[in-house]
Formats: C-alpha cells, sequence, structure tokens
C-alpha cells in the first residue's frame, strides 16, 4: 500500500486489549502496537509499528476484517458508525409489552407509549427510558380508540406521522439508541398487534430494510 494515502481517521486499540495495555491482539507483545485506519478513499488500513524501531507498515483490511478488528478491541462505537447493517442483523429490534420480564436479549427498553401507564412507578426496572414524542398524535389516537376494525386505516394514518418533520427529532433518539446496541421498543397496551407501537415497530423494520 502506498505510505502516501491519506488516512482520515483512527482507531487506536483499546486499553482492554491484552491484559489491559495498549497491545493489540494480534501482535501480541508489550513493544508492538497496531491501530485501525479509515482512508480518504473509504479503504481500511492497519497500521502497524515497533517501540524504538523507525518505520511502521500499513497493510489494507477486508471491511470484515476491520469490523472484527474493532469488535475485539472494544471498540463498539465505532462498529455502530460504521457497520450499523451488520450491527442490526445481529441485534433486531424487538418489542415487548411492558409487562413481560427483561430478558438478556433486550438491551435497552424504550417506552413509546403517549401517555405513561397507570399503577407503574417512574423508576420500574422495566422502563430504560420514555419517548411519548414517538408515538402517534393526540387527534389520531383519539380518533383509533383501539378499535381493530380501524388499525389498518390507523396504521395508514399514523405512518404518514411518522414520514412527516414533526416527528424527526424522536425518530432520530431511536436511530441513536438503535445505532449503540439493543433496542426493544415496550408499550403497555394490551391488544399488541393492533398497537401504535406495532406499526412503529414495523414502520422502522422497514425502514432499516432500505439502508
Amino acid at each position: 500500500m502506498e505510505q502516501a494515502e491519506v488516512v482520515v481517521a483512527w482507531f487506536p486499540e483499546a486499553t482492554t486489549c491484552a491484559a489491559g495495555n495498549e497491545v493489540s491482539f494480534a501482535t501480541g507483545t508489550s513493544e508492538e502496537h497496531e491501530a485501525l485506519g479509515l482512508t480518504a478513499a473509504g479503504s481500511w488500513v492497519l497500521r502497524r509499528w515497533r517501540d524504538g524501531v523507525a518505520g511502521e507498515t500499513l497493510s489494507p483490511l477486508t471491511a470484515a476484517r476491520a469490523r472484527e478488528w474493532l469488535l475485539r478491541c472494544e471498540h463498539f462505537e465505532a462498529v455502530a458508525e460504521h457497520f450499523p447493517a451488520a450491527l442490526r442483523a445481529e441485534h433486531p429490534l424487538r418489542l415487548v409489552r411492558l409487562y413481560e420480564p427483561r430478558t438478556p436479549e433486550d438491551g435497552h427498553r424504550l417506552l413509546v407509549d403517549r401517555l405513561w401507564p397507570r399503577g407503574i412507578s417512574r423508576a420500574d426496572g422495566r422502563i430504560d427510558s420514555w419517548l411519548p414524542e414517538a408515538g402517534p398524535s393526540a387527534a389520531l389516537r383519539a380518533w383509533y380508540g383501539h378499535r381493530q376494525e380501524a388499525f389498518l386505516e390507523f396504521s395508514r394514518l399514523y405512518q404518514e406521522e411518522l414520514s412527516s418533520a414533526e416527528w424527526a427529532k424522536p425518530l432520530a433518539t431511536i436511530a441513536e439508541l438503535r445505532n449503540a446496541g439493543s433496542l426493544t421498543l415496550v408499550t403497555a397496551t394490551r391488544d399488541l398487534e393492533h398497537s401504535a407501537a406495532r406499526v412503529l415497530h414495523s414502520w422502522l423494520r422497514k425502514a432499516e430494510s432500505l439502508t
């Protein structure tokens, strides 16, 4: 690889690698080091050098190997930024009722109902955060009234709201949580299949499939 190729971003190895120092797993000694880089052309390269020795090497890496390196060295934020599709495939977006017990697969549990559920403490351990702005508008929610026969029309109208500028900010918040790791949408609605949370979940899954 040409040494003159411009590297625009480096991700040095994590301090958790190799017994807590800054030595990568690949090199395995206290004198050898490596760091992952992304070139201006969008190619991944691995930079290797040795303490006390002049010079370094740059070796090309496939995207798959670069992602493996980032995961091995626990650079999860970089994985989320550069390989979001792979991360989402490994951790599908989930949807559960509030009253279902937490599982290891849940990750962050996000309540997406417009109204806080009755009888539930704000410190309830089954809810990590609340995003009421993601739910349907008050007018649409009142019109629907959980009537199953109106669900298809409700779903269409709610998806129109989700596509509008007013919902851009809460959807951006969901995207940030999604990129950070496993995410589970939570609702207190009894009828999960005919709920606003189901519409939101399906809309988000469809949006992810298009990226």
